[in-house]
């Protein structure tokens, strides 16, 4: 498993994240979507409506690299700011979206962590970044 339990249980807490993939003409394009974790494959997936029809899918389905994070403020005063940001590979499925979450398309998108950068998530903002590349003993695919 490429993530730690606070950062699982920092993912669950959240609804939402940014998606950035590269584009046809290697431009990024960043959107923000909905996610859940599958712990038992240590990945991150993607499903929406029309997922297969989607920009972020094509990008995918021609380049695998994406970056994804997921961050919110919980405190303004003093600010605190926490955020998981993931940089890895992904796959445009064709099935699986619709049994994630049956009123979403069937196509969905499944992020392998290839590195996994986070800020108060292991600990107070004074334990700084926590960063850590993602090993095929992780659960990353090589």
């Amino acid at each position: 498993m490429p993530f730690t339990q606070k950062e699982i249980t920092y993912l669950r807490a959240q609804g939402y994240g940014r998606l950035a993939t590269v584009g046809a003409r290697g431009e990024p394009h960043n959107v923000p979507v909905s996610f859940e974790i599958d712990e038992e494959h240590g990945t991150i997936e993607i499903t929406g409506r029309d997922m297969g029809r989607s920009r972020k899918f094509r990008n995918v389905a021609k380049n695998d690299r994406v970056a994804f994070v997921v961050d919110d403020v919980p405190c303004r005063d003093p600010e605190v700011v926490r955020a998981v940001v993931i940089h890895g590979t992904a796959q445009a499925l064709p099935t699986g979206g619709r049994e994630r979450r049956p009123h979403c398309a069937d196509e969905m998108i499944r992020i392998h962590p290839r590195r996994i950068v986070t800020w108060g998530i292991e600990g107070d903002l004074s334990t700084g970044v926590h960063a850590r590349n993602v090993t095929a003993e992780d659960g990353g695919r090589r």
